[in-house]
């Protein structure tokens, strides 16, 4: 099975941040495994980014089998400086 995160990274203003990486992870619920690096994006110049990635991804050897991943995103600036993560993501209806 694959999935897409797909979205538009905007200031207050809703001008478009571009030249930002935004990294995805998988939210592992036991303490023992660290969470999934699941990919990453840089921003195109209006802000949006794509980020493909499989089962593979945030299904480990050892890990209980999860049928969907938990997603939450880091945001990095230009710099590779932390900007913000975000509360995991949900699907649209």
């Amino acid at each position: 099975m694959s999935f897409l995160i797909k979205g538009t990274l905007t200031d207050s203003n809703g001008n478009p941040l571009s030249g930002y990486t935004i990294r995805a992870f998988d939210e592992d619920a036991w303490f023992a495994f660290e969470d999934d690096d699941i990919g990453s994006a840089v921003t195109q110049d209006d802000g949006t980014f794509r980020i493909p990635f499989t089962k593979d991804a945030f299904k480990k050897p050892g890990e209980l089998d999860e049928e969907e991943p938990h997603v939450y995103l880091k945001i990095y600036n230009e710099s590779e400086t932390f900007v913000q993560k975000t509360e995991k993501l949900t699907q649209p209806s």
